[in-house]
């Protein structure tokens, strides 16, 4: 991952960039948020004119409903989710909903807990 940044006209919306190495360059893959549930969404990687290995991800967080996520990024193979790095630079976000008029919601990125062992 080369940068994560909330995208300033997509209120909510998370956008992640990256380039892909080894067998995963070779691979199309997805940008896959994983509640703590088990339930995912994905979003589509859109590729740069790098032959295939620059990639841009556009995931719409306003649209879940609140809790905790992990993000990887999923290849076509069998196989372990490449996980997306925490980042310190990206702080948190806030937006209304219609829904919710006068309530915000947020979301901000969290490290991710430790192995049980």
């Amino acid at each position: 991952m080369t940068e994560a940044v909330w995208d300033a006209s997509a209120p909510g919306t998370l956008v992640v960039s990256g380039h892909l190495g080894g067998e995963a360059a070779r691979r199309p893959v997805a940008l896959r948020a994983e509640e703590d549930s088990g339930r995912v969404r994905e979003a589509p990687l859109s590729y740069g004119p790098d032959g295939g290995r620059g990639f841009t991800a556009r995931m719409p967080l306003a649209r879940l409903r609140p809790g905790r996520r992990t993000l990887t990024l999923r290849t076509n193979t069998v196989g372990t989710p490449i996980p997306v790095p925490h980042t310190d630079r990206l702080g948190g976000t806030r937006w209304f909903r219609a829904s919710r008029p006068g309530r915000p919601a947020c979301a901000k990125p969290l490290p991710r807990p430790p192995e049980a062992s």
